[in-house]
């Protein structure tokens, strides 16, 4: 047995004498299921990752696992500096829930140096998760104060056009007002930018769309 091997069994010791059954539970009743949840917290997960130094072996065969407390300490784990863009983009796709997407943008994709570059790629996926991911993504950036280029923006612009007129998956619609938000803050000139983009293509939404953006401009 290998130190991976050996740091997988030890961590699973934890995750069982953790298990918080009634949080797996809820999590099941509001259709959050995953092969394996233990229930674990966030808090708790975080201590756990603390005892482990960064390992990109020991972080891929976390991720690989179908275990939810797995995935999400992957993300404490795995060397940002170390991840490229095919990787990246390959957790993309293996997201299995919005929770995963938060944590592996807050732990991880937020610090990778082509961060803006996979934000982008994520909001040009058909896949509702990916493009979560993407907005989620965005959230943290700007946040960080990130300052995105003009084609940066215009990509982010044109997703939340496309949501607002084809999509009402709530998480997602959510996190895209929030980017939207987030990115009015950082100056007037970008505050009006956004303003008079959803103003021209007003004429291009359905009226239920146009009512949305509406209320999204007025917040």
């Amino acid at each position: 047995m290998n130190t991976t091997d050996e740091q997988i069994r030890a961590i699973k010791r934890q995750f069982r004498k953790a298990m918080n059954g009634i949080v797996a539970a809820s999590m099941r009743e509001k259709g959050v299921v995953y092969r394996v949840n233990f229930g674990l917290t966030l808090p708790l997960l975080k201590r756990i990752a603390a005892a482990y130094p960064p390992d990109k072996m020991l972080a891929e065969r976390l991720w690989s696992e179908p275990v939810r407390e797995s995935k999400m300490l992957a993300t404490w784990l795995y060397p940002p500096a170390e991840m490229d863009r095919a990787t990246a983009c390959r957790w993309v796709a293996e997201i299995p829930y919005p929770e995963i997407a938060d944590i592996c943008c807050l732990n991880l994709f937020s610090r990778l140096p082509f961060a803006a570059e996979l934000a982008a790629y994520c909001l040009e996926r058909t896949d509702d998760l990916a493009r979560y991911t993407g907005f989620r993504l965005w959230n943290r950036l700007l946040a960080a104060g990130y300052k995105p280029s003009e084609n940066e923006i215009a990509i982010l612009l044109e997703a939340c056009k496309k949501l607002f007129a084809t999509e009402n998956h709530r998480p997602t619609l959510a996190v895209a007002v929030d980017a939207l938000r987030r990115l009015a803050e950082q100056d007037e000139a970008t505050h009006k930018q956004i303003e008079n983009f959803f103003s021209a293509a007003e004429s291009d939404l359905p009226e239920e769309s146009k009512n949305l953006m509406r209320e999204i401009l007025e917040q």
